[in-house]
Order: structure tokens, then sequence, then C-alpha cells
């Protein structure tokens, strides 16, 4: 009987649980090469490497490389979800066609006249039949959702960034920086713009 519904689980969330696994496998690895990485840093700054692995999570060294990540992905996807709503590609799977766009114009139409979703009995969402800014923010709720998070991850990555770079302001005998002057050093990097690898906090948080 167990077995039987551990397989109709695995059935019916699949997906969910393969993406999750891959997301939790990838983030472990990550942790665990940046945490190396964090004690070789330490020793150049003549730091003991005896950091437990658990404590280092706490550290922003590690979550400034976490939302860096998270950041450029919620970007690429609300973009992604945004640019498709208007844009067309033949023969991609992610791209509506035009009649596709105009079927569903034709839909929301009478679903603004009867208040009933095509080939329905019962009513359309209820932000639908509102209408309204109600209803915009229902369409676009997708590409709402992941700008959002693309934002949070914005401003958390600079938040752990400024906390590392400040740690290393310390570590060189200078004053903590705030995370605007995190941000301001971060935007005048010449040596991320000149494409020189650089692993200072501020430099990866700008580029």
């Amino acid at each position: 009987m167990e077995v039987t519904k551990l397989r109709r689980i695995w059935q019916n969330n699949s997906l969910s649980i393969v993406s999750f696994g891959l997301f939790f496998l990838f983030w472990a690895g990550m942790a665990i090469a940046g945490y190396f990485e964090y004690l070789e840093q330490q020793q150049d700054f003549g730091q003991p490497a005896t950091l437990p692995f658990l404590a280092y999570l706490g550290t922003g060294h590690f979550w400034e490389a976490t939302f860096e990540n998270w950041e450029s992905e919620y970007l690429q996807m609300g973009l992604f979800v945004l640019l498709t709503a208007f844009l067309f590609q033949r023969g991609s799977a992610e791209s509506k066609s035009k009649e596709e766009h105009r079927q569903e114009e034709e839909e929301e139409a009478e679903e603004e006249q009867t208040g009933k979703a095509p080939g329905e009995d019962g009513q359309a969402p209820w932000p639908i039949r509102r209408g309204g800014i109600i209803r915009t923010l229902y369409e676009y709720s997708l590409t709402i959702v992941l700008l959002f998070f693309f934002l949070a991850s914005w401003i958390l990555h600079a938040l752990s960034g400024a906390i590392e770079y400040s740690q290393q302001q310390v570590l060189l005998g200078k004053a903590p920086a705030t995370v605007w002057q995190f941000i301001r050093r971060s935007s005048g990097s010449s040596r991320c713009r000149t494409g020189r690898a650089n692993s200072s906090p501020s430099a990866r948080w700008w580029c």
C-alpha cells in the first residue's frame, strides 16, 4: 500500500521533486566550493582557516554568491516571460503564434461581455470579471512575481556583498564600508569593465 502511495506521489509530482532535488544538489555544490574558496581567502589575509562549514553558511561570502546567482536567473526568467507576451519567434515552442494571440484576445473580449470563460459552465476568475488594474495585475502576475524576486535578490546581493567587503576591509586594517559605499565602489570597478578576473565582492556584484 505504501509503495502504491509513493508511486502515485512520484507520478503526480515528479517534475517538482526532480527540480527541487537538483536545486538543492547544485546549491550544496556551490556551498562546498565557496567554503574552500573562503578558507583560501582567509589564509591570504593571514587568518586561520578553521571556520566550520556550518558557520560558513552564515557568512556574507556564501549569501552573496547565492543571491548573485538568483538575481541573474530571476531577471532572465522575468524578461523572457514578459517578452514572449509581445514578441514572436517562428518555430519556437515558447512563442505563441499571432493566431493564438488573436484567439486569446477574442476569448478575453467574450469573458468581459459574459463573465464566463469560453467553453466552460463556470464563471471566469474574479480578477478577470473585476477588470481594471486588478485584471492587469492578474494577467501579468507571473512576470511581476519573477521581477519582484529579482529585485529582492538584487537588494540581498548588495547587502551580503557589503558585509563580505566590510570584513575584508577590517582584515586590511580599514574601516567597514556601508552598503552605499560598496555599491559606489563596485560601479567604478575598472577591472570588471576591462574583463580581467577580480574576486573582490564589489567587482562580482557589479559584473
